[in-house]
C-alpha cells in the first residue's frame, strides 16, 4: 500500500494507492506446485482405483485435474495457453462427452492428445526451469513435476503402443498367484478370453516409473520391438534429466 500525489484544480493532495493483492494470491504464481500436486495425487491413487468398479471414471477425473494443472502451467503467454487449450478441449470432449468411447477409437485419440499436451507442457516447464535466474520453491516444484510428467507421458505412450500392437508388453496377471521361486506369469493381451487381457494403467505407470529411474524389477518387460526401444529411450531420458537439469539447478543455487 502506498501514496501518490493527485492534482485537482491547481492543488495537490496525497491519495492512498489501491491495496495490492497478496503475493500468495498472484495468478499463476504457484502453477508448477499445482501441477506437482496433481501428478502426486494421480500416482498415489492409481493403485487404489485399479480394479475398482468406478475406477476408469475416477481415473478420468484424476487425469482431468492433471490436465487443468498442465493448462495453468502453460498459461504464461497467450500462444502457449492457446496451444494447451487446443489440445485439452478435444481430450475433455473425448473423455467425458463422446458417447462412443470404446467403439470408434476415441480412447486412442484421447491418449494421443494427452501425450501431445504432456510433451508440450514438459517442454515449457523444462525451459522455464532451465532459464530461471535463481532457485525458488516453484522452480524446484517445476523440476520435480517435469520428472514425474516424463513418467506419466511415457506410460500413456506405452498404452498407445499396446493398443496398436497387442502383446508389446508382458504384463502381470493379478488373477494368477505369483511363484516366488519362478518367473511371474505374464498376461497375454492378445487372448480375448483372458480376463486380464486389457492393459492395466497401473501396471504401465509402474513400469514407466521403474524404467525412468532405471530400477527395473523385471516383473513387467517390453516384448515388442517398438516397446523395447521406447523403454530404452525413457531410461536414457531419465538419466540425462538427472545429469543435466539437476546440475543446472545446483549451479544456480551456488550463485
Amino acid at each position: 500500500m502506498g501514496i501518490f500525489p493527485a492534482v485537482y484544480g491547481g492543488g495537490a493532495r496525497l491519495v492512498r494507492a489501491p491495496a495490492a493483492a497478496p503475493r500468495w494470491f498472484a495468478p499463476g504464481r504457484h502453477r508448477f506446485a499445482l501441477l506437482l500436486a496433481a501428478l502426486v495425487v494421480l500416482l498415489l491413487l492409481s493403485p487404489v482405483l485399479d480394479g475398482h468398479p468406478a475406477g476408469a471414471r475416477l481415473l478420468t477425473v484424476l487425469f482431468t485435474l492433471v490436465l487443468l494443472a498442465a493448462v495453468l502451467a502453460a498459461s504464461g503467454r497467450a500462444w502457449t495457453l492457446a496451444v494447451a487449450l487446443a489440445l485439452a478441449a478435444p481430450w475433455l470432449y473425448l473423455s467425458w462427452l463422446h458417447p462412443l468411447w470404446r467403439a470408434d477409437g476415441a480412447g486412442l485419440a484421447a491418449d494421443l492428445l494427452l501425450v501431445g499436451l504432456g510433451l508440450f507442457v514438459l517442454a515449457l516447464v523444462l525451459a522455464r526451469v532451465a532459464a530461471a535466474p535463481r532457485v525458488g520453491a516453484d522452480t524446484l516444484c517445476g523440476a520435480v513435476a517435469a520428472y514425474l510428467l516424463i513418467g506419466v507421458v511415457w506410460a500413456v505412450c506405452y498404452g498407445v503402443i499396446e493398443a496398436l500392437v497387442p502383446g508389446s508388453f508382458g504384463l502381470v496377471d493379478p488373477a494368477d498367484p505369483v511363484d516366488p521361486a519362478g518367473p511371474v506369469d505374464p498376461v497375454d493381451p492378445a487372448d480375448p478370453a483372458d480376463p486380464a487381457a486389457a492393459p492395466v494403467w497401473n501396471q504401465l505407470l509402474y513400469f514407466s516409473l521403474v524404467t525412468l529411474t532405471t530400477l527395473g524389477y523385471g516383473d513387467i518387460s517390453p516384448v515388442g520391438a517398438v516397446a523395447r526401444i521406447w523403454s530404452a529411450l525413457e531410461a536414457v531420458a531419465g538419466t540425462l534429466y538427472l545429469a543435466l537439469l539437476i546440475a543446472r539447478l545446483v549451479s544456480l543455487y551456488r550463485r
